[in-house]
């Protein structure tokens, strides 16, 4: 028998809705099945929109902290908070915390809750995409990473995301930089669909910075 913490979970109140595609996209080229690509009949939404289907979930190669710099392919995107970087780092590290600033994320199982060192890990739910995270970097008020260890889009040999930190705060309220950074080494279909991912990654993480600097101040005039 064995013991676990019951995920986090939030309701977003919408309605699902459904696109209708009346093309097809073909590839031919050696290993890839329409399965690969959720190609079979258009693209039917699946995680970021770029697969779909019974999607499966292949193991991602664990990457290191410096993967963040050298991937291939980089995505990023800064905002600049009117927060202490302490209460933001603190809702960072804080995994339950990420439903009260991440729209797009509809569920959390972390262990532990709390992220102090590399190898913790997590389940998120994102867009309907299951994700399971491993942390790679943690270092207080400067960075915080993790590598995706599996997923179900074919599109990366490696993955990693993270946010990092820059205390902006010069004589007066506090100010704090937050940058998201995707870094992928892309697969044939990953290179495809590189356009796709940088604008689906930029439209997640920008507002949900926001909403993490304004939480932080929130909590930081408590």
């Amino acid at each position: 028998v064995s013991l676990s913490t019951p995920r986090i979970t939030k309701s977003t109140g919408k309605t699902p809705h459904t696109h209708t595609h009346t093309h097809t996209h073909t590839f031919v080229t050696r290993g890839l099945t329409p399965r690969d690509v959720g190609a079979c009949s258009g693209w039917p939404r699946c995680g970021w929109g770029l697969v779909g289907g019974d999607c499966d979930m292949p193991t991602l190669e664990l990457v290191t902290a410096e993967f963040m710099d050298s991937a291939s392919f980089r995505i990023e995107t800064e905002v600049t908070v009117m927060a202490p970087i302490g209460a933001c780092w603190e809702l960072i590290a804080d995994q339950a915390s990420w439903l009260q600033w991440f729209d797009n994320m509809s569920s959390v199982d972390a262990t532990p809750w709390l992220w102090t060192e590399p190898g913790q890990t997590r389940v998120v739910k994102v867009n309907g995409l299951k994700v399971h995270e491993e942390a790679i970097s943690l270092i207080p008020e400067q960075e915080y990473a993790f590598a995706i260890r599996k997923w179900s889009l074919p599109i990366a040999k490696k993955a990693a995301e993270g946010i990092r930190l820059e205390d902006r705060t010069d004589g007066g309220s506090p100010r704090t930089t937050l940058t998201y950074i995707g870094a992928f080494e892309p697969t044939f279909v990953g290179k495809l669909a590189q356009k796709i991912l940088t604008k689906q990654l930029t439209a997640a993480w920008g507002p949900a910075l926001k909403n993490l600097g304004e939480l932080a101040a929130a909590n930081a005039s408590e």
